[in-house]
């Protein structure tokens, strides 16, 4: 008798499918491709009180930002300082005590791809609900590196779209070929979809991951001083490690009897 095999088909967010396919992917070839979408960030915590300061790296393969009208604001809102206080204190080691704290996030490395998902899904109460609000996605964004001024331009090439509700929905996908754009949604094309006609924006109400690329980074293809071209958090710390003994075995010993 024949068994019978049947298959699942689960629905899986897409900024969720996009992690998970990462993950495997640098398992044949480690940070090969976590090196291209992968930014550090910096999260800098300062004590209002004694202006005492600590400092946590992460590495992000997707940047999750808030819905707003404009895309420009929602990353500004993300890089601003935020004041943690009230029952969001944090405990000083300084002060021994929970104090007000300075929250700040800023770019140690910058990705060749960044990749943006826009928080449409929220829970509300008991249940979770979709914003469907309208988004002006900027064709070129400016983005800080560290606590300089400078920028970094990235180009819009791509875009996730998801169509529907919370329980139920359809996703396409949006992309940049020879300076026209088309859509691909499961096996079909459809060529110069959307006509900017001289604007630099997209307004899209459906638009829920954004893909933007350095442009061209160099001539030999290299990345930039600014790249993340370091390994993970966890790599950078055994480098460090690793450093800090072989210049205290270089060091010469000044102990005396």
């Amino acid at each position: 008798m024949m068994r019978r095999v049947e298959t699942v088909m689960k629905q899986q967010d897409i900024a969720d499918c996009f992690r998970m396919l990462l993950n495997k992917l640098d398992k044949k070839a480690p940070s090969k491709y976590s090196k291209i979408f992968q930014s550090r960030v910096v999260n800098t915590l300062e004590c209002q009180d004694c202006h005492n300061t600590d400092e946590l790296v992460q590495d992000f393969s997707v940047i999750t930002l808030p819905v707003k009208p404009f895309l420009t604001d929602s990353l500004e809102e993300f890089w601003n300082s935020t004041t943690l206080d009230g029952q969001n204190e944090v405990y000083c080691n300084k002060c021994c005590k929970k104090t007000a704290t300075t929250m700040t996030y800023t770019f140690k490395c910058q990705p060749r791809v960044l990749v943006i998902q826009l928080k449409r899904f929220m829970q509300c109460r008991n249940m979770f609900e979709k914003d469907i609000s309208t988004v002006s996605i900027p064709l070129k964004l400016e983005v800080p590196y560290g606590n300089s001024k400078d920028k970094t331009i990235y180009s819009l090439y791509a875009m996730c779209n998801h169509i529907g509700v919370v329980n139920g929905g359809h996703y396409n996908a949006v992309i940049k070929c020879s300076e026209k754009w088309n859509e691909f949604d499961d096996k079909y094309c459809y060529l110069n979809c959307i006509h900017q006609s001289g604007s630099d924006f997209i307004s899209s109400s459906n638009a829920y991951l954004l893909f933007y690329k350095k442009p061209s980074d160099d001539a030999s293809g290299q990345p930039t001083d600014n790249e993340h071209n370091e390994g993970t958090a966890n790599e950078c710390k055994h480098k460090k490690k690793r450093a800090s003994i072989v210049k205290r075995k270089d060091q010469p010993s000044t102990h005396t009897r």
